[in-house]
C-alpha cells in the first residue's frame, strides 16, 4: 500500500472519530449534526480544518471549573429569587421586585441567563462614545483600590492608548489594574504595549489566546464583554469597544451610536463577580474558595455602603 492510500485511509479514519465525536459527545441539535457529518465525509481535509476552527463547542456546564461550594451558592440564590417571583404572596415578591409587571422576563433571565435581580442601583445610559469614554477616564483617575477592566476590543490607536496611559498611572500610583482582553478581537494587541503597566505590577490576560498571531482554534468562541469596574463601586457595561471609531472618528462608519450603562449600586457586584470569573478562567491558579467567598461578602458590604450614599444624594434608585 503506497503513502497515498495510507493517507487516505488515515484521513478516513480521522473523520470517523470525528463522527463519533459529534454523535455522542457535543450532543448537537439533529439539524447542526447532519450539517457538520456531511462536510466532513464530502470534504475530508476541508471539512476537518472547518470543525477545528468553527466547529467546536465550548461545555457549558460548569465552565468556570467552580467547586461544588461556589455553584451551590450561585444556584440557592437563583432558586431563592425564582421561588420568590413565583409565590403568590405579594409581600415576598416585594422583596425582590419592585413591580410585577416583569415577573415573567426576570424569570426568563433567572432560568436562561442566570442573571440575578439586583436593588439600589442609581443607572445612567450612555449612548455616544466621547462621553462614555470621557467619563469612564474620569471615574479612573479617582481609583483608589483597583480597576477592572475586560473588552473584546482594545485597539492600538490614540483612544487605546490614551487608556492604557491612564491605567499605567493608576497602577504606579499603587492602583491595582487587571486588563482582560480577547484574543481575537485584541489580535494586534502586543506584550510591548503593556511593559511599562507591568512595571508597576499590572495584571493582563488574554481569553482564549491564538497559537500564532493570526491562527487561533476557538475563533468562533469568542469573549464579547465590554466592562469596567471601578474600586468596586462604579461598574460600566455595554456595547463600546476601544477604539476611535467608536467615537465617530472613523469615516467608514461615520457616528456610531450604542449604549452602555453606568452602574452604582448592587449590579456592580454582579458585573465584578463575572469579571472575576473570566478572569481565573483566562489564568492557571484557582482561588481559594474561602478567600472567594470573602470577596463576594466584601463587594456586597461595599454596595450597601454606595446605596447609603446614593439615599443620602436623594437620587432615585433602581433595580435590574
Amino acid at each position: 500500500m503506497d503513502w497515498f492510500s495510507w493517507s487516505v485511509n488515515i484521513l478516513l479514519f480521522v473523520n470517523l472519530v470525528l463522527a463519533i465525536f459529534l454523535i455522542f459527545n457535543e450532543r448537537r441539535d439533529a439539524g447542526s449534526t447532519w450539517a457538520w457529518l456531511l462536510i466532513l465525509f464530502f470534504l475530508p481535509i476541508i471539512g476537518f480544518l472547518l470543525y477545528l476552527f468553527l466547529g467546536r463547542q465550548m461545555k457549558q456546564e460548569n465552565f468556570y471549573r467552580l467547586t461544588r461550594e461556589e455553584q451551590a451558592y450561585h444556584s440557592g440564590h437563583i432558586h431563592t429569587q425564582l421561588t420568590q417571583l413565583d409565590s403568590p404572596d405579594d409581600k415576598a415578591k416585594l422583596k425582590i421586585h419592585t413591580s410585577s409587571k416583569y415577573d415573567s422576563l426576570a424569570a426568563m433571565n433567572l432560568r436562561g441567563s442566570k442573571a440575578l435581580i439586583s436593588f439600589h442601583n442609581r443607572i445612567s445610559l450612555l449612548h455616544d462614545g466621547n462621553q462614555k469614554f470621557n467619563k469612564m477616564m474620569e471615574d479612573m483617575q479617582k481609583a483608589r483600590t483597583e480597576i477592572n477592566i475586560q473588552y473584546f476590543i482594545i485597539k492600538r490607536d490614540p483612544l487605546g492608548r490614551k487608556l492604557l496611559d491612564i491605567l499605567t498611572e493608576k497602577a504606579r500610583e499603587g492602583v491595582r489594574v487587571r486588563i482582560l482582553y480577547d484574543g481575537i478581537g485584541s489580535m494586534h494587541l502586543k506584550s510591548s504595549d503593556f511593559e511599562e503597566l507591568a512595571s508597576y505590577k499590572g495584571e493582563v490576560r488574554v481569553f482564549f489566546p491564538s497559537l500564532f498571531k493570526y491562527i487561533n482554534l476557538r475563533i468562533n468562541n469568542r469573549n464579547h464583554r465590554k466592562l469596567c469596574v471601578i474600586d468596586g463601586k462604579i461598574g460600566y457595561i455595554g456595547g463600546f469597544n476601544v477604539g476611535t471609531e467608536y467615537l465617530g472618528e472613523a469615516e467608514k462608519f461615520g457616528y456610531w451610536r450604542d449604549t452602555h450603562l453606568r452602574l452604582e449600586g448592587d449590579a456592580v457586584y454582579q458585573i465584578q463577580e463575572r469579571f472575576i470569573m473570566d478572569w481565573h478562567y483566562a489564568g492557571s491558579e484557582r482561588p481559594d474558595p474561602e478567600e472567594w467567598c470573602l470577596n463576594l461578602l466584601r463587594m456586597q458590604l461595599k454596595t450597601r455602603r454606595q446605596y447609603k450614599l446614593l439615599q443620602a444624594d436623594q437620587t432615585p434608585a433602581r433595580s435590574i
